[in-house]
């Protein structure tokens, strides 16, 4: 049974709003990032080195909040704790993290 065009068009407005409809405002997931820098390298293949990518990820704060378990949000895991007592350093984030991938040296197929 292959649906018009017009048929599909009016089918897919009828699911969005029955999905708008449905959606349940006061439970919900929330992941705020700041100061978010993401910064990837690439390398030409050279014989004097193996070297094939470099990725760097920094996040200077970030918190996740909920309101599934309760009605009133509830933040799961957050930002820098105290400042005073553990200062953190500028410099650095909250979350980095720095991956290189190197070519094989011997190939196996």
């Amino acid at each position: 049974n292959i649906l018009l065009p017009e048929e599909r068009g009016n089918m897919l407005k009828d699911r969005a709003e029955q999905c708008r409809l449905k959606r349940r405002i006061h439970c919900f997931l929330q992941v705020s990032l700041s100061g978010l820098n993401l910064r990837a390298d690439s390398f030409q293949e050279s014989q004097s080195h193996r070297l094939s990518s470099c990725i760097e990820l920094k996040i200077e704060d970030f918190f996740i909040a909920e309101t599934v378990t309760d009605v009133q949000p509830l933040k799961m895991l957050g930002e820098w704790f105290n400042d005073f007592e553990h200062p953190q350093d500028t410099r650095h984030g909250l979350i980095m993290m720095k991956m290189v991938i190197w070519k094989p040296k011997t190939l196996v197929s």
